[in-house]
């Protein structure tokens, strides 16, 4: 009789990238729906109506040598490993995310900042360093947690902790800091609460959002010069049209982050087990001023035309409306009409950004 191998397999670690544009209701967040509502909104949600996840060649070449099996779901990603496997300490997957819809860039906050692609060459090393600004990198080793819902739950964000205000940085518009402001202008005179920051309610209530922090500082090679800030080394393994870049590394067990976690009691010949993590990335939707019109005037963008103008800036969700207009102004905007409006002496400086509602 032949022998027989039965290998469980289970979850290595699962990321989740949620988009409160597709989850929140109106002015309401989705951490503070109902948990029947929360349900049903997953249950919908699919984020391949904007983006899509990929692991680097590495990546996928270490899954296939530690027989591990990568699965997409409409959330994010499973990765399911045999039971018994050892996973090395210095394991390191690497996942590409990319944007698959444009109108992404219309309804999620912080995508107003360009990515571009330099090329620039190092004669010591006789090398072009090509570099792609502003690209996310979400990473369990930089994670950060929440307590959200009722009964309480620990939830772990591969985005760093929510940045302190700090008056030496010059914030760009959709800027996030402290718990928890929203610049609405490039470079705010002062410090939150006051203009050019939008307060926002509930802060307790909301998650840990994408914000500016989470885009890695470029460390180039002695002597080149004119790399940007802020980006990622583009590489064999890193496409030019990488958005953003996710990396999990192993850890240590003792890390909440690690993707093992110390037997209790230790076992000296196991001392480590799969923890089995569900990591999140949330996008934060767009808010924009929402300026009614009538129809039957100009479309010109004059006090006079304008019947009514939010006072401040409102969230755009596929579900729901957070106007605080009357019945007849409850129309919501568009999420792909955007207008952008800047500084007429310094135009690189964003002043507003406005939605404009015609009815």
């Amino acid at each position: 009789m032949g022998e027989r191998i039965l290998l469980g397999y289970k979850r290595l670690f699962e990321v989740r990238i949620l988009h409160h544009y597709w989850l929140d209701e109106g002015g309401d967040v989705f951490d503070n729906l109902p948990q029947e509502k929360r349900h049903q909104r997953l249950l919908n949600y699919n984020i391949t109506n904007f983006l899509s996840l990929a692991p680097t060649a590495t990546t996928a070449q270490l899954l296939q040598d530690l027989h591990c099996v990568l699965k997409y779901t409409p959330l994010g990603l499973i990765i399911g490993a045999p039971g018994n496997v050892a996973v090395p300490s210095d394991a390191v997957f690497q996942f590409i995310v990319k944007v698959e819809h444009p109108d992404f860039f219309n309804y999620t906050a912080l995508t107003l900042r360009k990515q571009n692609i330099s090329e620039i060459f190092h004669a010591p090393d006789e090398k072009i360093y090509r570099y792609k600004e502003n690209v996310f990198v979400f990473s369990n080793e930089t994670g950060s947690t929440k307590i959200l819902y009722n009964p309480p739950e620990t939830l772990y964000f591969l985005s760093k902790s929510t940045p302190t205000y700090t008056g030496a940085v010059d914030y760009a518009a959709e800027s996030l800091v402290g718990s928890l402001f929203q610049a609405t202008i490039d470079k705010p005179a002062a410090a939150p609460p006051s203009s050019g920051w939008l307060s926002i309610a509930n802060a307790a209530k909301h998650p840990i959002y994408v914000h500016q922090n989470d885009m890695d500082t470029i460390v180039p090679p002695p002597g080149l010069v004119g790399a940007p800030t802020k980006g990622i080394e583009l590489s064999v393994d890193i496409p030019d049209d990488i958005f953003a870049l996710v990396r999990i590394k192993t850890l240590s067990p003792t890390n909440d982050f690690s993707l093992l976690r110390l037997t209790n009691p230790v076992d000296p010949l196991h001392p480590a087990v799969l923890r089995e993590p569900v990591f999140q990335i949330r996008f934060k939707n767009r808010s924009t001023i929402w300026k009614y019109y009538d129809r039957r005037k100009d479309k010109t963008d004059t006090p006079d035309n304008a019947v009514f103008t939010e006072a401040n800036p409102l969230p755009l969700t596929f579900f729901g409306n957070a106007s605080t207009a009357g019945p007849a102004q409850r129309t919501k905007p568009s999420a792909g009409s955007i207008k952008v409006k800047v500084d007429a002496n310094t135009p690189s400086n964003i002043t507003g950004l406005v939605s404009e509602i015609f009815q």
